[in-house]
């Protein structure tokens, strides 16, 4: 964006014909300029957010302004005409990710090009327990990382030397030539005063060079989302060792009912290039026996084929009468609720589900029970 009154130099460096080159510019004034230097005007909520940029330089009338789900199509958004440089956007759904357009009205039909698609993510609102989550989203679903020092998490995909423990993608952190202390935060979670919320989850060195270094993995809790807040200790730092994937598990108490926050700290020595590696985690689940399980061992019932592309299979071995199935999606929400008339064996058609983690809550005559399981 050029400046009245400044002298621009346009310079060509030939470096190649010694006879010269011809060339032609053409400038085309531009009188009406595009919105930059997007900001949230406030903290967004889980259904609202407010974003303010910086006025152009020339005066303008004001802005139209669209957004939708993240991939709309210009024109089929909601549409905003603004006078000042703010939108709010409001009646959005937690932790879904959103994108918007907006450019300058100059008047008299002069508009300025379209600045977007600009996108953000509404925060996740807090699970309910039954909880699981496997890192196969971009944005990690409400769930956060903190590096202290050294190296920090980062995705690691499905490669020749790497497999994630279930689906495409695991977390890890290390490889880093200073010392490492870096945090991964569950997204918020709903807990009633004394409740036992069982924790498991899989971990795995993954080896870079040599012996793949020094790899620690603990596991915390909190009320926020920050290392100060992870005050007290479920497991200790603990060495990651095998380079296969190894469940572990821990249970923990709530003090009292509020929102909390499971912190996995990752720490290491300093790694030198000729032996580092990784400290990886992949599928944790959050469970209790006051949240879906109710008594009823999950072992009594057998889910199957799981993964699936298209139909799931529920039987059990005691005789339980199934009266009703519900899946859920890793946000939380309902997708699929079928019912049934006490019957001992049930089969759930999950071909129109998108392909992922979701979890299946079985409730019988004897309680309710909730499993995992994976759409192809």
């Amino acid at each position: 964006q050029a400046e009245a009154g400044v002298t621009y130099f346009i310079s060509f460096d030939n470096r190649w014909l010694s006879t010269g080159f011809d060339f032609e510019v053409t400038i085309t004034p531009t009188s009406c300029f595009s919105p930059q230097g997007f900001a949230f005007a406030e903290d967004p909520t889980f259904t609202s957010v407010s974003i303010e940029w910086a006025v152009p330089a020339t005066t303008p009338e004001g802005y139209e302004f669209e957004y939708g789900p993240i991939g709309f199509t210009q024109g089929t958004g909601t549409e905003l005409d603004l006078t000042e440089p703010l939108a709010l956007m409001d009646d959005l759904t937690s932790g879904t990710d959103y994108a918007f357009y907006v450019r300058t009205d100059c008047g008299d039909g002069d508009y300025s090009e379209w600045a977007g698609p600009i996108t953000f993510t509404t925060p996740f609102e807090a699970a309910n327990l039954n909880y699981s989550y496997g890192f196969e989203t971009d944005n990690l679903n409400g769930w956060s990382t903190v590096t202290v020092a050294g190296g920090a998490w980062t995705t690691l995909a499905n490669a020749d030397d790497f497999e994630a423990q279930e689906g495409e993608l695991a977390l890890g952190a290390g490889a880093n030539a200073a010392a490492s202390n870096s945090w991964l935060f569950s997204r918020g979670i709903n807990v009633a005063n004394g409740q036992v919320v069982n924790i498991s989850y899989y971990v795995k060195k993954y080896v870079g060079a040599g012996a793949g270094g020094t790899n620690n993995i603990g596991l915390a809790v909190g009320t926020d989302n920050t290392a100060a807040a992870q005050t007290t200790v479920i497991t200790a730092q603990t060495a990651v060792t095998s380079e296969d994937w190894v469940q572990r598990t821990a249970t923990w108490t709530a003090p009292a009912a509020g929102i909390y926050y499971f912190g996995f700290r990752y720490t290491s020595t300093a790694m030198t290039q000729a032996n580092f590696g990784y400290g990886v985690i992949d599928n944790v689940v959050f469970t209790s026996p006051t949240a879906g399980l109710e008594g009823v061992a999950t072992t009594k019932f057998s889910v199957y084929p799981n993964p699936s592309s298209s139909v799931v299979n529920i039987a059990n071995a005691d005789n339980m009468l199934i009266n009703n199935v519900k899946v859920t999606d890793l946000n939380g929400r309902v997708v699929k609720t079928v019912a049934f008339d006490g019957v001992t064996e049930a089969q759930i058609n999950i071909s129109d589900l998108s392909s992922g983690v979701y979890m299946m809550t079985v409730a019988s005559d004897k309680g309710t029970s909730t499993q995992k399981i994976v759409k192809n």
